[in-house]
C-alpha cells in the first residue's frame, strides 16, 4: 500500500511524460478511479488515505491541500524547474512503486488520460456512484466514502472499461 501522494507523483510524472495536461481536479478524479479499480481488481486498497465526498466530487484531502495552490494550472509544470523538490520526490516514487503496480497505474492512466474533466466528473459523480451515495445534497460536509461502496461500484464498472 502506498500514500496518495506517492500515486499523485506517479500520475504527475505520467502526465509530463505523455505531454497531457493534469490539473488538480483531473488528478483527484483519476486518483479516485485508480483507487476504485485497484480495490475491485485486487481486493485491497491502493493507498492509505481516505477519499471524501465533497461538494464537487471525490477528494483526497491531503493531496488537495498540497496541490490546491496551483489552481487550474497543469501540475506537470512542477517538473520543469531543475531545482524543484518534486523532481527528487518523483525519482523516489519511481523506485517505491513496484513494477506490477506501475503496470496497473499505467492501464488506469491510459484509460482516462484523454478524458475531458467534465467526463471524469460525470463518471465519478453520476447517480449510483459512491460519491452520490455518500454525499448529502442538503449538507456538503466532507464525508468519507466507504470502501465497500467504492468496491461494489467498480466491480460493476470494470467490465465496461476493460481495466
Amino acid at each position: 500500500m502506498y500514500s496518495a501522494r506517492t500515486i499523485t507523483l506517479y500520475f504527475i510524472w505520467k502526465a509530463y511524460s505523455d505531454k497531457k495536461e493534469l490539473t488538480i481536479l483531473k488528478l483527484l478524479n483519476i486518483l479516485f478511479l485508480s483507487f476504485g479499480h485497484y480495490l475491485a481488481a485486487k481486493d485491497k486498497v491502493l493507498f492509505n488515505n481516505d477519499i471524501y465526498a465533497c461538494k464537487y466530487g471525490p477528494v483526497v484531502i491531503e493531496v488537495y491541500d498540497e496541490f490546491k495552490k496551483f489552481g487550474n494550472s497543469p501540475l506537470q509544470q512542477l517538473l520543469t524547474n531543475d531545482e524543484s523538490s518534486y523532481i527528487f520526490s518523483i525519482k523516489d516514487t519511481l523506485n517505491i512503486i513496484d513494477e506490477d503496480n506501475k503496470i496497473f497505474l499505467d492501464l488506469v492512466w491510459d484509460a482516462y488520460k484523454s478524458f475531458p474533466i467534465y467526463k471524469l466528473l460525470e463518471l465519478c459523480t453520476k447517480p449510483g456512484s459512491p460519491w452520490e451515495q455518500t454525499n448529502n445534497v442538503l449538507n456538503f460536509d466532507k464525508k468519507v466514502i466507504e470502501e465497500k461502496l467504492i468496491k461494489d461500484y467498480f466491480l460493476r464498472l470494470v467490465s465496461k472499461t476493460n481495466i
